[in-house]
């Protein structure tokens, strides 16, 4: 078996997170340089930045015409943020449920979010153009509100320190980000699909691990420097966020510039799965009063490994 696949597949991988990390760094600099608001970069920029892996992966496979990629990286992300790094925080470091209200809303905004998604699957097969635009209207709709409630934010009004004698380095890596990105995209998919045909498994599998494990290290990265400083509330927040935006971003525009076709295991068993880790996330903010337990975080963990187990020990893919 040729080991060269799975290493220009770990290249993409890297070359995506690398690129990345410049590229966003560089356009929030950019931003700031030519007075943009500071708003806007905390809410419009950055909310899209946080997910740029899994949006870059997602849509260059709808364009190659791999749906089971497109939908695997981004509901393998959700699955894994909150069965995983999520329930690792809540383990170890038993957060205080704060913001309550906004903790439910976007909550179930998620839910409703991944119930749209399965009867798109049970009635059209798939997630069709239109429905992709359904779900962009609704991710205008959703920034519109983030940028009313940051205007009353006390960070609001804070500024970013630029310097001039910055920009040809800022220029220089967002170019080069930019070029990681692109590339790394188009060799972490193309591979994805060598392995899994050389694996005797199907790329949804290959996508809903290793691929959407490897673009959501920037959030596990995130979640333990949050531990690390006492800032867990962070972590809740950033993961939240980013499982909203890979259905409102990196999934309705992968619908948009190709139709997604789901296979029945996507509506039997990955999403619903998706579903029900971040239902039971919902059920244990209503039940505690103030703080997470342990038990949330390990029975969470549990829901996502047996999930885990039966997708790739027991075939269900």
């Amino acid at each position: 078996m040729s080991i060269v696949p799975f290493i220009l597949f770990s290249i993409g991988l890297v070359f995506i997170i690398k690129g990345s990390d410049w590229f966003v760094d560089s356009a929030i600099w950019f931003a700031a340089f030519f007075k943009v608001p500071q708003i806007i970069i905390g809410v419009v920029l950055m909310s899209a930045c946080t997910t740029l892996p899994e949006t870059v992966v997602s849509v260059s496979s709808s364009l190659l015409g791999n749906s089971n990629m497109a939908l695997g990286n981004a509901i393998g992300s959700i699955s894994f943020h909150t069965g995983f790094i999520l329930a690792l925080v809540i383990l170890l470091a038993k957060p205080e449920i704060c913001e309550r209200r906004e903790f439910f809303l976007n909550g179930s905004l998620l839910l409703g979010l991944l119930a749209y998604v399965m009867l798109n699957m049970k009635f059209f097969g798939g997630i069709p153009k239109w429905s992709g635009l359904v779900l962009l209207g609704i991710f205008a709709l959703f920034l519109m509100g983030n940028i009313a409630r940051a205007k009353h934010s006390p960070m609001a009004d804070e500024s970013i320190e630029t310097y001039p004698e910055d920009l040809r380095r800022m220029l220089a890596l967002f170019i080069i980000g930019a070029a990681l990105i692109f590339i790394g995209a188009q060799l972490l998919v193309k591979n994805a699909e060598v392995l899994a045909k050389m694996c005797g498994i199907s790329d949804s599998v290959i996508a809903l691990t290793v691929t959407a494990i490897g673009t959501s290290l920037p959030e596990l990265i995130t979640a333990i420097i949050a531990m690390a400083k006492s800032a867990c509330r962070l972590s809740i927040g950033n993961i939240m966020g980013s499982n909203i935006y890979n259905i409102l971003i990196a999934l309705s525009l992968s619908a948009v510039v190709g139709d997604i076709k789901a296979e029945n295991a996507w509506l039997a068993f990955h999403t619903p799965a998706a579903f029900l880790i971040n239902l039971a996330l919902v059920l244990f903010a209503v039940i505690n009063k103030k703080n997470f337990s342990r038990f949330d975080g390990f029975f969470m963990m549990v829901m996502y490994g047996v999930y885990f187990c039966f997708m790739t020990f027991w075939g269900v893919c």
